[in-house]
C-alpha cells in the first residue's frame, strides 16, 4: 500500500543552511500540518495539524497496517527526517527507519532526466493539478519566526487565514505528487540502493578528523602566500596568484607553451551551468535579462556561483577558485541573453468583489459502464474502507437517497462546499445515477455500483466540475511576478529511423509530419524543431527569411500561464522577436478560425500581450502582439509585418483585423 505524504513545518533553524536531518532534529521544529493521501490520483487528501500529531488515534487509518505502507514524496529525505525525528522520537508513532519503505519521486525525476523542482516537473509531465506558487508563499510565510519576543523566544504569523491558505497548498502538493507519481518509473536495483545508501548517510552522518582538516588547511594557507609570491615574480607581476587561470594561460601562450585546456574547460562548463541554475533560481524576477549585465547584479550571482561550484572547498584558498568565475559569469550571461527571449511571466489576480464557483454543466457519463460486482467482494471492500457500518450479516445501513452515495464522497474534497453547492452537487449526482439506471437491470445493481464504485464515480464528478470552475470580479489586476524566464532544452522524440529534415524542404507525408525532426535553422533558439502542421513549417520559412526577425522558437508547455477557461491553459505555437516588436503567432486551419474555442485562446492570447507589453514599456522593452493567421495564407514569399497588417487579434472583437 502506498502512502503519498507532504509535511509544512516551522522552525528557528535555516532548512537551507542545516540541511534536512538537523532541521529535523532541531528542538525548535514543529509540524503545521501533515498531508497524506493513498493509491491514485484522485483519491481524497487527508491532513491533520500540528496539535493532532500529539494524540494516537490521528497516526492514520493506516495505522493497523504500517507493515504494507511504503510512502511517496517529492524529496523524500525531508519527510523520512520530520516522520522519525518529530512523529516517532516526540509523539511515540511508530518508526519508520527502513530506506526500502520509502520512495522519492524527486530522485526518480532526476533518474530520467526531467527537472527536479515538483513546479517544473509538474509542468513538463502536463498534470491537472500543478504547484500552488502564491501557496508556497504563505507556506514561506509561516514557516520562519518574525522575530523574537522579550525573553528571546520566536514569534511567528499566527493568521488564521494564512493557516487555512496553507492547508490547501498541502492538499494541493499531496494531489500533484500523486500525479507524478504515477507517471514516473520506478528506480532500478542499482540506483535504489545509492538513493538508499544516501538516506542513511544523512541520518548518520560520516566521521571527519577535525583536528587534521583544521592543520591542513592551516598547512595550505601558510604555504600558499609564498607560492604565490614566487609565482608573481616569476612572471614579472602578470600573475599574482596560481587562481588567475586565463592571466596565466595568456602568460604561457605569449611564451611559446601549449596549454591544455580539458580540464580547466570542464570546470568552466560547471560554472556555467552554475550560472544558469542561479539566474533561474533567484534573478528571472528582475524586470528584463538586460538586468544580469549590471555589474552590482553580476557580483551578487558571481559569489552564488562561488558558492555552488567549491561548497566544499572555501576555506583552501588554494582550491577555491580553479577559474575565473568572473568571466564565466559574465560570458555565460550574455550567450543566455543572446539566445532567448525574454518573456515575462504573468498572472491576472482578481481585485474588488470576488465569486468564485462551478457553472450548471452536464455530466459527461459516456464511457462510464460500471458492472456490479459479487455481494461478498463488495462487504469486504466496503469494510476494508471503514466507510460504512455494518449490520449483522451481510446488511448494509444504505443512504436515505442513491445520490447520496456521490455527494458523500464529493464534499470531502477541500475545494467543495456543501452549503455553497448543494443544489449543483446533487443534479450532477442525479444525472450519474440515471446514466447508472439506463443500462443496470434495477436498483439493487445501481447500489451496488454506487457502493463499490463510489470513489471511481466521485472523482469523475470531481474532474468534471474542475472543468468548469469559474472566478468573477468586479475587476482584474495583471501582476508580474518573472521579468524573463530561462529556456531549457527542448526533448523530443521521434521513430529510430527518422533523420533530421531540412526545414525548407516540401514534406510530401504531410499526415506524419508530427513525427519528423526538423533542423538546417539560422535564427531559431533550438537547433531542431517539431511542428504539428505543414502550415507551421512553412511560417519557419517565413521567420527564417524575413530580415527583420532576430529569433524565434517553438514554447513547450509550462512556459506560458495564458489560462482561457477556468484552469486551462493555451500555449501560442510561435514566439518571434524582431528588430522593433515581439509576438505571439499561431498558425490555424482557416476552417477553425471562428471556433470558440480557438477565439478564446486569441482573446486571453491578446490580453497577455497588452499586460505584456504594459510591463516592456515601463522597461525600455519591445511591445507584443497576437497574430491568428489562417493556414492558406501562409506562403514562403510572406513577411511577418504583412501577416501582421491583416492578422493582427486585439481581442475585442471576433475576428483578426
Amino acid at each position: 500500500m502506498k502512502l503519498h505524504l507532504d509535511f509544512e513545518t516551522r522552525s528557528e533553524a535555516d532548512l537551507n543552511k542545516v540541511g534536512a536531518w538537523a532541521y529535523a532534529s532541531h528542538p525548535s521544529t514543529e509540524i503545521i500540518c501533515m498531508g497524506w493521501g493513498f493509491v491514485a490520483p484522485g483519491e481524497r487528501v487527508r491532513q491533520i495539524t500540528r496539535q493532532e500529531c500529539l494524540t494516537p488515534r490521528f497516526h492514520g487509518p493506516w495505522s493497523s497496517n504500517y507493515d504494507n505502507v511504503v510512502i511517496s514524496a517529492h524529496n523524500a529525505a525531508f519527510e523520512y527526517a520530520i516522520w522519525n525525528c518529530i512523529l516517532h522520537k516526540r509523539f511515540g508513532w511508530p518508526a519508520m527507519w527502513e530506506p526500502n519503505r520509502w520512495t522519492c519521486t524527486m530522485a526518480r525525476a532526476a533518474m530520467v532526466g526531467l527537472p527536479l523542482s515538483l513546479d517544473e516537473l509538474g509542468r513538463v509531465l502536463s498534470i491537472k493539478t500543478p504547484k500552488d506558487l502564491e501557496g508556497r508563499r504563505t507556506m514561506l510565510q509561516l514557516s520562519k519566526p518574525l522575530g523574537q519576543d522579550a525573553l528571546g523566544d520566536p514569534i511567528y504569523d499566527e493568521a488564521p487565514e494564512k493557516f487555512e491558505r496553507l492547508y490547501a497548498y498541502n492538499a494541493n502538493d499531496v494531489r500533484s505528487e500523486m500525479e507524478v507519481d504515477a507517471l514516473l518509473p520506478e528506480l532500478p536495483e542499482s540506483e535504489r540502493r545509492i538513493w538508499e545508501l544516501d538516506l542513511v548517510m544523512n541520518r548518520r552522518g560520516i566521521q571527519i578528523d577535525l583536528i587534521f582538516a583544521a592543520k591542513a588547511s592551516a598547512m595550505s594557507k601558510e604555504l600558499v602566500g609564498p607560492l604565490n609570491d614566487r609565482l608573481r615574480v616569476i612572471t614579472n607581476g602578470a600573475v599574482d596568484k596560481a587562481t588567475q587561470i586565463p592571466a596565466l594561460k595568456d602568460y604561457l601562450k605569449n611564451r611559446g607553451v601549449e596549454v591544455p585546456t580539458k580540464y580547466v574547460a570542464g570546470e568552466e562548463k560547471e560554472a556555467a551551468k552554475a550560472t544558469i541554475e542561479v539566474i533561474r533560481r533567484e534573478f528571472e524576477r528582475l524586470p528584463r535579462s538586460a538586468d544580469l549585465t549590471k555589474p552590482e547584479i553580476q557580483r551578487q550571482i558571481v559569489e552564488k556561483v562561488k558558492t555552488l561550484i567549491t561548497p566544499a572547498q572555501r576555506e583552501i584558498e588554494d582550491v577555491a577558485e580553479r577559474v575565473d568565475v568572473e568571466m564565466v559569469v559574465a560570458k555565460t550571461i550574455q550567450l543566455r541573453n543572446e539566445l532567448s527571449i525574454d518573456i515575462p511571466r504573468i498572472t491576472i489576480q482578481p481585485v474588488g468583489d470576488v465569486t468564485r464557483g462551478y457553472r450548471e454543466f452536464k455530466m459527461d457519463l459516456s464511457r462510464v459502464n460500471y458492472q456490479p460486482v459479487d455481494n461478498e467482494i463488495l462487504i469486504q471492500e466496503l469494510h476494508r474502507r471503514e466507510q460504512h457500518r455494518l449490520m449483522s450479516g451481510t446488511g448494509i445501513v444504505p443512504e436515505e437517497k442513491p445520490e447520496d452515495y456521490l455527494v458523500r464522497g464529493l464534499i470531502d474534497f477541500n475545494d467543495i462546499s456543501y452549503d455553497d453547492q448543494a443544489e449543483l452537487l446533487y443534479k450532477l449526482a442525479g444525472q450519474t445515477v440515471a446514466h447508472l439506471r439506463s443500462y443496470l437491470k434495477d436498483g439493487e445493481e445501481v447500489l451496488n455500483v454506487l457502493q463499490y464504485h463510489q470513489q471511481g464515480l466521485v472523482n469523475l464528478i470531481h474532474v468534471q466540475m474542475q472543468e468548469h470552475y469559474e472566478e468573477k470580479a468586479t475587476a482584474y489586476e495583471a501582476h508580474v511576478s518573472k521579468g524573463f524566464t530561462t529556456l531549457r532544452p527542448n526533448n523530443y522524440s521521434a521513430p529510430a529511423d527518422e533523420a533530421e529534415r531540412d526545414f525548407r524542404a516540401p514534406v510530401i507525408e504531410k499526415q506524419d509530419i508530427r513525427k519528423m525532426l526538423f533542423g538546417g535553422f539560422k535564427k531559431c533558439l533550438y537547433r531542431v524543431q517539431k511542428f504539428d502542421s505543414d502550415s507551421e513549417r512553412r511560417f519557419a520559412v517565413v521567420l527564417e527569411n524575413d530580415s527583420e526577425v532576430l529569433k524565434w522558437f517553438k514554447p513547450a508547455k509550462g512556459v506560458f500561464q495564458i489560462h482561457y477557461a477556468s484552469d486551462a491553459s493555451y500555449e501560442p505555437d510561435f514566439v518571434v522577436e524582431t528588430k522593433t516588436e515581439k509576438f505571439l503567432c499561431e498558425p490555424k486551419s482557416a476552417a477553425d478560425m471562428e471556433d470558440p474555442d480557438v477565439l478564446a485562446k486569441a482573446k486571453a492570447a491578446a490580453e497577455w500581450c497588452r499586460n505584456a507589453t504594459e510591463h516592456e514599456r515601463k522597461h525600455g522593452g519591445k511591445p507584443w502582439t497576437y497574430l491568428l493567421i489562417p493556414h492558406d495564407v501562409i506562403t514562403e514569399n510572406k513577411t511577418l509585418k504583412g501577416l501582421a497588417a491583416s492578422y493582427m487579434h486585439r481581442g475585442e472583437d471576433r475576428t483578426p483585423r
